[in-house]
This record gives C-alpha cells, sequence and structure tokens, in this order.
C-alpha cells in the first residue's frame, strides 16, 4: 500500500507535514506535538485585505484593457479600407478575434473564481460543471489559436522579408483564409 502525498513547509520554518488522508481528513505532525485535525482547519486562512483590492483590480484592469483593445482592433479592420485590404491583416484580425475571446470569456470568468475562492476561502467552482468545462475548452482552443497565429505572424513576416517582390504574388488573401482555417480545425480537433 503506498503512503498518503505529503506537503512540507518552505525552509526557515520548523518542519509541518500534513498527509492528506480519507474521507476529507489531514494528519497534521510537527516535531514538538501531533495532533489530528480536518482539513479546513489546516487550510484555513484569512486573505489580506491588499491581496483582495490589488490582485482583482490588477487583474481586471487587464480584462478590461484586453476586450477593449482587440475590440478596436476588430472595429479598425472593419473600417479602414487600407487595413481591410492588406493579407496580413488577416491574421492581425484572427490575433484580435482570439485575443479578445480571452479577456471577455477566459479572464473575466478567472478573475471571478480567483475573488471567489480567496472571500470563501478554498478551491470552489460556482458555475457548475458543464460551464466548467466549456470555459477550459474555450480557454484552451482560444490560447492555442492565438500562440499559432502569433506564429503564423511571425511567418508571414519573415516571407515578407526573404520574397521581398514575389511576396504579393505568394501570400494571397485565399492562402491566408485557407491557412487560417486549416490552423482552427486543427486547434478545435486536436
Amino acid at each position: 500500500m503506498e503512503s498518503p502525498p505529503t506537503y512540507q513547509q518552505p525552509m526557515g520554518e520548523r518542519p509541518t507535514y500534513v498527509s492528506l488522508l480519507d474521507e476529507g481528513t489531514a494528519s497534521y505532525d510537527q516535531t514538538t506535538s501531533s495532533s489530528n485535525t480536518t482539513w479546513h482547519d489546516v487550510t484555513d486562512h484569512q486573505p489580506s485585505i491588499a491581496w483582495l483590492i490589488t490582485v482583482p483590480l490588477v487583474v481586471g484592469s487587464i480584462t478590461i484593457v484586453t476586450v477593449i483593445g482587440n475590440a478596436l482592433v476588430m472595429v479598425a479592420y472593419n473600417k479602414d479600407k487600407r487595413i481591410h485590404g492588406r493579407v496580413a491583416s488577416l491574421l492581425i484580425l484572427n490575433l484580435a478575434i482570439s485575443d479578445f475571446i480571452i479577456g471577455l470569456v477566459v479572464l473575466s470568468i478567472n478573475l471571478a473564481w480567483i475573488t471567489w475562492n480567496e472571500w470563501l476561502g478554498g478551491e470552489f467552482w460556482l458555475l457548475g460543471e458543464v460551464f466548467c468545462k466549456l470555459w477550459l475548452v474555450i480557454d484552451n482552443t482560444a490560447s492555442m489559436l492565438s500562440v499559432f497565429t502569433i506564429i503564423l505572424i511571425s511567418l508571414d513576416r519573415y516571407w515578407l522579408l526573404t520574397k521581398k517582390m514575389h511576396y504579393q504574388s505568394f501570400q494571397t488573401r485565399k492562402r491566408v483564409l485557407v491557412t487560417i482555417s486549416l490552423l482552427g480545425l486543427a486547434v478545435l480537433y486536436r
């Protein structure tokens, strides 16, 4: 039989070991004393007021900037014909859409989750199993699309520099749309 997992405090403090046992209890052993206490007692902590103000403020600001900034990129693509006419702008639009989804769905729900967990003092998901799975799928899919789109933008810039005068005949609107479509399918079916 395997021994249960243990947790050791960082160096500089007296050694404390917590073994996770069945039925939500934990065994607490310190060099000078031993006791058996519930898991809630071992993990009970109060977040600082500074944390409860700073972290939601920073993450909330990042979320707002992400959503508004990418929305402005999408509006600019649709309004400005010069931007709309450039083939490489399709890649920028694709990146803006995936980052917009990350900001709107992933970061906002993550902000709420972090805040709930600190206020409630544990690991809680209040939105149900289906929404949890949906949130994770959206998070992974949009993040992968964003990363791979950045790679495609880098390749596009490389081709612009190496192909010079032949770039316009090489990188067509149709080729970019097919590439973006294949990227989307690859990420969805991975």
